[in-house]
């Protein structure tokens, strides 16, 4: 039997990322859908999962690579913003954040040391600010 779906699966996509997040995704929608009554919220998780055993079983995989790619990207962009949040909320005690006149770069000083003197590394502007 595992020789059998080994030989069906030869040559097709399988999962990947994208696949997962779907997967999860139609899982929420169902969790929610047992406590908000909706007609909309019954039918997205079954179309979600069509849509991820489409991609699981295409054997085109160079469209189902790109596709990947293109949410990989996505994520990346997303989380590098709530990284840069996240960072700049842990160091909110010891350092102020400000960004540069110029160019717009953000420049991390410590707390507690006066009026200072900023240099931007990316514009080379020097700009005076109250730590």
């Amino acid at each position: 039997m595992k020789e059998k779906l080994m030989r069906f699966m030869q040559g097709r996509y399988g999962t990947d990322q994208l696949s997962r997040f779907l997967t999860a995704t139609s899982m929420v929608c169902v969790v929610l859908g047992l406590f908000i009554r909706s007609r909309f919220l019954q039918w997205i998780p079954l179309l979600l999962l069509v849509i991820v055993y489409v991609r699981m079983l295409s054997k085109n995989t160079g469209k189902r690579y790109r596709e990947n790619i293109k949410y990989l990207e996505l994520q990346n962009r997303a989380m590098g913003t709530f990284r840069g949040w996240k960072e700049a909320f842990d160091c909110r005690k010891t350092h102020r954040i400000y960004a540069c006149p110029g160019c717009g770069q953000k420049v991390r000083v410590p707390k507690g040391r006066g009026t200072m003197k900023i240099h931007c590394p990316r514009c080379h502007l020097n700009f005076i600010k109250k730590s």
